[in-house]
């Protein structure tokens, strides 16, 4: 993954990371410099209108939901 990571960057492309369900995995794509991650970990999938009403909250910096 770092090395997809740092071929990415070098070609100034975005690094996303999908399917994150864990802290652990959370933390391991942190550290490998992704950009950008989603999964169960952050949310479950909701519909449009739950949509909006996440990007209103503020976002808890550990990036875990309560």
């Amino acid at each position: 993954m770092r090395a997809v990571v740092g071929l990415c960057h070098a070609l100034g492309l975005t690094t996303v990371v999908e399917g994150i369900e864990d802290a652990e995995t959370a933390t391991r794509v942190r550290e490998y410099g992704c950009d950008v991650g989603q999964g169960l970990y952050f949310s479950p999938p909701v519909n449009s209108e739950q949509l909006l009403e996440l990007l209103r909250r503020p976002v808890p910096v550990s990036g875990k939901s309560s």
